[in-house]
Order: structure tokens, then sequence, then C-alpha cells
């Protein structure tokens, strides 16, 4: 704390802020004109102050004031994997080792590099709130921000890059490996129809390759309980063409099937897809309230 005083007039005197601003915690008490308080805000500050005694007469004078920031404790990441699979949200676990008395503010930045073998950018990979780039604010005496901070995978092999950037403060950064790893059905349906049906199924491969779907049949009286299709051919046109782009390693597959005989002796379908890493869970669908 620090006193304002006065020479002359007729006391007692009474002080007032009469222009600009003390930092955010400070204040003047009218009748002593002592400065005092914790202050929340750091930098410089310029103010008014006036003074009147019993006879009236008013005197003022402008002043400044440098609030310096103590040295802020360190900022860290806690449980943030080295590596991931696709189609996963991290959370950004940003610790301060201790509180603070001012309000941290910076931003949390990622970029996504694709496998080598891949090369292709997956517009996925990015915020649970959107885009690359998000604020963070981290309170007074706190040390953890305001809001969770959450990033999602995406569907593409290649490594996230993770950037902390705290406003005037070293940063920090960390790479999230998203590993090649075998195909994700998400959905399968079948869809009857004059000679057979459809098997529509869509899922993600994060190599954007795919090499053969497997299908194995419950039933009484099938002649066949396996059907292996390869997809060599018709997922690398998918993935090769501009039109995937902005899917990352998303697809969606449509097995035709023509059926000699009766249909209604298939009961299921168990559908596998595969790339080089290995095949994935296995899905069913049943046909007999079809």
């Amino acid at each position: 704390q620090g006193a304002i005083t006065a020479d002359g007039g007729v006391p007692p005197y009474l002080w007032a802020l009469a222009g600009g601003s003390l930092p955010n915690g400070l204040g003047l008490d009218p009748v002593t004109g002592v400065i005092s308080g914790s202050s929340s805000g750091a930098g410089p500050f310029s103010f008014t102050v006036q003074v009147s005694d019993l006879a009236g007469a008013i005197f003022s004078r402008q002043f400044s004031l440098t609030v310096a920031a103590p040295a802020m404790p360190t900022l860290s990441l806690g449980s943030v994997p080295e590596a991931t699979s696709a189609a996963q949200q991290v959370m950004v676990d940003l610790n301060l080792e201790a509180g603070y008395p001012i309000p941290i503010a910076g931003q949390v930045r990622i970029n996504f590099v694709p496998d080598p073998a891949i090369g292709l950018d997956d517009p996925a990979v990015q915020f649970a709130s959107g885009g690359r780039s998000v604020s963070f604010t981290i309170p007074a005496n706190s040390t953890r921000p305001m809001s969770p901070i959450a990033f999602q995978t995406g569907s593409v092999a290649g490594t996230i890059e993770l950037q902390i950037v705290p406003n005037g403060a070293p940063g920090l950064s960390r790479s999230v490996k998203v590993v090649r790893s075998a195909p994700i059905i998400r959905n399968l349906s079948v869809v009857r129809n004059a000679n057979g049906f459809d098997l529509r199924l869509s899922g993600l491969s994060p190599s954007r390759e795919l090499t053969r779907a497997t299908v194995r049949w419950t039933g009484t009286g099938l002649d066949t309980t396996e059907v292996n299709v390869p997809l060599d051919s018709v997922a690398n046109a998918w993935y090769r063409s501009t039109a995937s782009a902005q899917f990352g390693s998303q697809f969606s597959l449509t097995l035709p099937f023509t059926v000699q005989g009766d249909v209604n002796a298939i009961q299921s379908a168990t559908l596998t897809v595969s790339n080089a890493e290995g095949a994935s869970s296995a899905l069913t669908v049943d046909f007999t309230g079809r």
C-alpha cells in the first residue's frame, strides 16, 4: 500500500479518483488517501487523484503505477497419450503447478501430419468445438482452464502436433500418433430386392486401403456359409478420388448378392472387413425380422 499526501489547505482532506483507473483489486481510501489492496492485473496504469479541503479548495494530479507480474508457475500437460487410435476424443489436460493471481490466457493449436504412405490431410482432426485452434483462460488463483479442451483424432493414420501457447510465457508441445489399425465397421444393414439383397455398410480404415470383406451366413440348408469379396480395386478407386479427401479414411460400401433358392433360409450375416493391418471386429445383421 501507499499514501498520497497534501500540503497546505485546511484539513481534513477528502480524496477521490477523478480519472483513469487503478489496477483491479486496488482502491483509494477517501479519508486517508491510502491506495491499498491486492492487484489482479499487471502492467502500467494511469489515473488522476483529486483532493479537496475543508475550505472547498480542489487540486488534482495525474499519477502512474506499474504492477509487475510474478513469475508464472510451470504449465504442463497431463494425460495426453503418445499414441491413440482413430475416431477418438482426447482431452487436453492443461495444469498449472500452482494458482496464479492473474488470469492466464492463450491458445491451443493442432496440426496434422499424415502417415508418409498416405500423404493426405484429414479435416476431421480438429477440436471438439471446431477448428484447429482454440482459446483458453485459466482464472486467477486456479490451476485449470475455465472450459475443458478436447480434440478429435479423425480417421487417418498420422501424427497430431499439439502446441500450447500462453500469452507472454513459454509454450509447450506434444505429439500424438494416430496408429494404423484394422478397419472399423460402424453400420451394417440388409436391403432386400427382387433378385436377393444388398449388404450396406459404412466404416473407416486408417491406412486408407481395404483388401477384402468376409461374410459368414447362418440358416437352414445353405450350400454356402462363407463368402470372401475382394475390395482392393474398389477401395483404391475410392481413396484415390478427390471426392474421398473430405472424408479422411471413411467409406460406404454396398455388397450385392443374388440368391438361388429360398432367400428366407438365411437367418443372419456376419461381416468383417480387412486391410493390411488385419480384420475388423465383426458385425451381424439379422434376416429373420425382414
